[in-house]
């Protein structure tokens, strides 16, 4: 979008004061209008008021706030030009063009679902790039942690803190569902809102959910499967793209990593940088205080441990003073204390609740892994914060009672293939060793009874019989575990069957054999489907409960 200002001053450079009539010119929409609707989309934002009191920095540009002739409440981003003209280099600025429309495609895959802004469209404002978006009512979740705040330090409620940990990683296993899947490469407490349009945050909180929405994604890019990573726009153009580096993973503060441009598409880096910003809110300082200002916050992550957060309950001189700032968790343990006769200052409820917050910290510390193959998928991640919230006030009783606590995992096996339990590895290789066996078995057999002897007849026969099965393999490759190499998979087994049983229908000769090829050709796709399913879920589905470690035995610590 083109904008212009009154006396043709540029946006950037007007100073604050009331709002001023800005002219949109090459607007284009994110998606596809009829011609009857196009003139009224585009005439929508083709006059935009903008306020700068309202605005702030956001990766590649400046959010300001700005109303439609029609009152709709938008956002206008706005490329930042270099500042220094003499130095000034025209292909630095187009690099710097083409991130920022980068930035824009990468919102347009994302508008539709909730949880991301919605998007209005493209354009140049005075010269410069500029996205037109929803404007998000709410404060960012730096600034709702004051408010969510139950001492001093910043320290926010551990269950809470689980709620907060299931919507978060909710928003990053939607980013996976959008084509080949985002990373958004740059989460922190500065680039997630809590949206405050319908629901208060108390009343959130008190509700148990958050409406949370994750923006600004000028570092974001898609991701890419192990085997195939796709070069990120910074690697091709050299554009500067920085993460923010007290929540940053260690593969997105150095280049001198072996494969670091697959390691920045992987989902690993936003699994760890929720898990520093649920560390930060558990224990009021992100994992590795101070990164931002280390001589080399790569070497800090990698050659220390991230500090283990001491949750509210654990760092409180006065629990019942902390238990009055948390009315959640205060609705729980009343009815429990005094069953057992207990006081808000009473050692045991204290120890109860440290016992059950434990297992809260074990999840978040499992995400802070420097090895990314080593942490859990944010799917699984959701899920477990999910089930320590569900199992919270279950727990404290348990723990109270000194009975052993539920595990939210249910036995699921929360890491990567690298971790799978003794127990689901042996029902892969088991899975993978039968179905290679059966499928092989079937196809070589069944191409010497059909080939009649003849050579090239049996190459032909069995490698039609074979040829779905590897390819379906082949393209899924190392993503054994994740939806897509399981769809992927699948549908190119099929497609490849259908092909193969095309091409067996046309070979001369099979004549009435020719059904009974086409059973052993079933077959064969059968046994790779079976590989195909089991890898998933054994690295997916839960089993009866304790059948595998919980978290803190995976970690090797508590009970």
């Amino acid at each position: 979008m083109s904008e212009r200002v009154e006396n043709d001053m540029p946006l950037a450079n007007v100073a604050a004061g009331a709002p001023r009539v800005i002219r949109v010119e090459g607007f284009e929409a994110p998606f596809f209008l009829a011609e009857s609707e196009r003139d009224a989309y585009l005439r929508r934002f083709s006059t935009l008021f903008v306020d700068e009191r309202r605005g702030r920095r956001g990766g590649l540009g400046r959010v300001f706030h700005a109303t439609n002739a029609l009152g709709e409440q938008l956002a206008v981003k706005t490329l930042i030009p270099p500042q220094n003209d003499e130095g000034r280099n025209e292909s630095d600025e187009e690099l710097l063009r083409a991130a920022f429309r980068r930035e824009y495609e990468c919102q347009r895959s994302l508008a539709l679902l909730r949880g991301f802004p919605r998007l209005f469209g493209y354009g140049t404002i005075d010269g410069a790039p500029a996205i037109v978006m929803e404007w998000v009512e709410g404060v960012t979740l730096a600034e709702a942690r004051e408010e969510l705040a139950v001492d001093a330090e910043g320290r926010v409620s551990p269950l809470t803190v689980a709620r907060m940990g299931r919507d978060l990683f909710e928003l990053v296993s939607r980013l996976s569902i959008v084509g080949g899947g985002l990373v958004h490469r740059d989460i922190s407490p500065a680039n997630i809102m809590v949206r405050t349009t319908h629901r208060s945050l108390a009343r959130q909180r008190t509700e148990g959910s958050f409406d949370l929405c994750l923006i600004d994604f000028g570092s974001a890019e898609p991701a890419a499967s192990e085997g195939s990573p796709s070069r990120s726009f910074t690697a091709a153009h050299g554009a500067t793209r920085h993460a923010t580096a007290d929540y940053a993973p260690p593969e997105m503060l150095s280049d001198d990593i072996a494969a670091v441009e697959w390691q920045r598409h992987s989902t690993a880096v936003d699994v760890y940088s929720v898990g520093s910003v649920l560390c930060e809110l558990l224990g009021g300082e992100p994992p590795f205080p101070g990164a931002s200002r280390a001589a080399s916050p790569y070497r800090l992550k990698t050659e220390t441990e991230p500090t283990r957060p001491a949750p509210a309950h654990d760092a409180a001189g006065d629990l019942a003073e902390v238990l009055s700032c948390e009315s959640e968790v205060a609705v729980i343990v009343a009815p429990l204390a005094l069953e057992r006769d207990l006081s808000p200052h009473s050692e045991e409820l204290a120890s109860a609740l440290s016992r059950v917050d434990g297992q809260i910290v074990d999840a978040v510390m499992s995400c802070l892994l420097a090895d990314q193959r080593l942490r859990p998928n944010p799917e699984l991640m959701r899920d477990e914060f999910d089930g320590l919230s569900e199992h919270y006030g279950k727990n404290i009783r348990h723990a109270l009672a000194g009975e052993p606590l539920v595990s939210p995992s249910a036995g699921r096996s929360l890491a990567r293939d690298g971790r799978l339990s003794p127990s689901r590895r042996a029902l892969r290789v088991g899975g993978r060793l039968g179905g290679g066996v059966i499928g092989m078995s079937v196809a070589l057999a069944t191409a010497w009874l059909v080939g009649q002897g003849d050579p090239g007849r049996i190459t032909i026969v069995a490698a039609l019989l074979v040829a779905p099965s590897a390819l379906a393999l082949l393209v899924r490759w190392r993503n054994v575990s994740g939806r897509t190499g399981l769809l992927l998979g699948g549908g190119v087994l099929l497609a490849a069957s259908a092909g193969s049983a095309l091409g067996l229908w046309r070979l001369a000769g099979l004549g009435e054999r020719l059904s009974g090829v086409l059973a052993a050709l079933f077959v064969c796709a059968c046994a790779t489907w079976l590989i195909l399913v089991i890898d998933y879920a054994s690295g997916n589905f839960p089993t009866p409960l304790g059948a595998t470690p919980t978290f803190a035995r995976a970690l090797g610590s508590g009970d």
